[in-house]
């Protein structure tokens, strides 16, 4: 039966792809125009991280102060932190929706996540979390999308779609671990849809593989996100993990 439903959701939908309201080489040209502007300082603070969860806002340049929140199934309200919305929908969990095996779904339920986000002036989502559900002792294993990479990588893409088209980034995450074999079949396959679905942001995991932390390891960043993944970024740094944003 599983079988089944993972054949007919392959059969079933074209993949989805967001398209960004500016070509990635217009929006190139004007980053780098406004880059040229900016001091080597500027753009540390650019890059470093602000109060926590926010990127530097640079007025003169005309950059927004720009706020990033948690997570996959809903915008994590932080009271220590001032103007944050008064309340939000706590969704039900990745596992349940993909136990749903409905990838139109997942669209419709990060679209409505990203409402939520633009109402409450968050301009990335550090979310979706999609790392492979093979540990059940796991304490996140409820924000993710299950066992299946097949399945996860098809919600994944339509979760993209759905966020990213109210103006909200999406952020797919944890990246990554495991040997060669494992990481091609089980743990990327979620990883590229939605980087081929239009997915702005990557985070790293916080472990290290091969003796090196992923958030500065040569070979997550540049031989498996970029190389083979084909996601170009500049980074991030934030409380919760390194951000890779794409910039063309």
């Amino acid at each position: 039966m599983c079988l089944l439903l993972l054949n007919l959701i392959g059969r079933s939908q074209a993949k989805p792809k967001f398209h960004t309201p500016l070509s990635y080489e217009i929006a190139g040209k004007r980053a780098d125009s406004i880059l040229s502007k900016m001091s080597i300082e500027e753009k540390a603070q650019l890059i470093s991280g602000d109060n926590s969860f926010y990127i530097r806002g640079f007025k003169k340049c005309g950059i927004p102060e720009l706020y990033l929140s948690d997570a996959t199934q809903g915008v994590h309200i932080r009271k220590e932190l001032s103007n944050q919305m008064e309340k939000s929908t706590a969704f039900p969990c990745p596992l349940a929706l993909s136990a749903t095996w409905n990838p139109q779904l997942a669209q419709k339920y990060a679209s409505s996540i990203g409402e939520e986000c633009r109402a409450g002036n968050v301009a990335v989502l550090l979310g979706p979390g999609m790392n492979i559900y093979r540990v059940s002792q796991c304490g996140r294993n409820f924000e993710y999308f299950g066992e299946d990479p097949f399945l996860a990588a098809r919600m994944i893409e339509n979760y993209v779609v759905g966020i990213q088209s109210t103006g909200t980034l999406a952020t797919l995450k944890h990246f990554v671990s495991n040997d060669e074999r494992t990481l091609h079949e089980i743990y990327l396959p979620a990883f590229k849809a939605g980087i081929d679905a239009g997915a702005m942001s990557v985070m790293t995991s916080y472990n290290q593989l091969n003796g090196e932390w992923c958030g500065q390891n040569s070979y997550v960043i540049n031989e498996l996100l970029q190389n083979d993944l084909g996601f170009q970024s500049y980074y991030k740094e934030v409380k919760s993990g390194t951000v890779f944003v794409k910039y063309h």
